[in-house]
């Protein structure tokens, strides 16, 4: 288990630059901006924003007006919890988890770091996502409650990204500035995405676009690997 964790970190991390630049264009060629603009609009019908139009408002005042500096410790678990489930996931021994109101907190695990497990807490809306997948599983009767909550639990997630993505972060200095900010613009887009395809009801679709992108993304690397390994040879 070692090795494959070793592995698993080496890899990521030497290939970091050519997986983010797969994934983005994975992403913008998955659609063209006509498509992308269309879905993402069509998606969010009058239906959808009479739903949860007035919970993202509310939510967003009051985090934004009221409460915002009382939810430094949730932000600080939040984020610390991300760290120690993706440590989990990559086979790392998580033994310490510090968590304070002003300090900051701490996750101290015994393995290999890599890139997502450092980044994770700016794209990974671990409660929200729990809760969401809580709404598709529960009757449909009471599927209502469940999404405004994922809906709340969002919003909390990205004012907490919007507070914590600050170049002086350690986590983004050990990945990499600019590497890191592609990584959170990235994933926070197709984040919100996916968010409104799962209270939209079209999960699948959104599903079908981002293969058929990755479908996209393998066969131009098949295009223009012979050209290179060419030019390689020439020089």
């Amino acid at each position: 288990m070692r090795r494959i964790r070793d592995t698993i970190g080496l890899v990521l991390d030497l290939l970091k630059w050519p997986i983010l630049l797969f994934l983005m264009t994975s992403f913008l060629l998955s659609r063209s901006m006509d498509a992308l603009t269309s879905f993402s609009f069509d998606s969010i019908t009058p239906d959808l924003l009479h739903r949860f139009g007035p919970t993202i408002v509310v939510t967003s005042l009051l985090l934004f007006v009221l409460f915002r500096n009382r939810l430094n410790f949730w932000d600080t678990f939040h984020h610390e919890s991300v760290h120690a489930v993706v440590a989990l996931f990559f086979f790392n021994r998580v033994v310490g988890f510090r968590v304070t109101d002003v300090h900051g907190g701490l996750t101290e695990y015994v393995g290999r770091s890599n890139w997502i497990i450092r980044l994770a807490p700016y794209f990974l809306p671990l409660v929200a996502g729990c809760v969401l997948v809580m709404a598709e599983i529960v009757e449909s009767g009471y599927q209502a409650p469940f999404q405004h909550a994922g809906v709340v639990f969002y919003i909390i997630f990205l004012r907490g990204v919007y507070r914590q993505a600050r170049p002086i972060q350690s986590d983004l200095q050990h990945s990499g500035i600019l590497f890191s900010y592609g990584v959170i613009v990235l994933f926070n887009l197709m984040g919100i995405e996916l968010m409104i395809a799962a209270l939209s009801g079209t999960m699948s679709q959104r599903v079908m676009i981002y293969s058929d992108g990755i479908e996209q993304s393998l066969v131009l690397i098949q295009q223009i690997t012979p050209a290179l390994m060419q030019d390689v040879m020439i020089l």
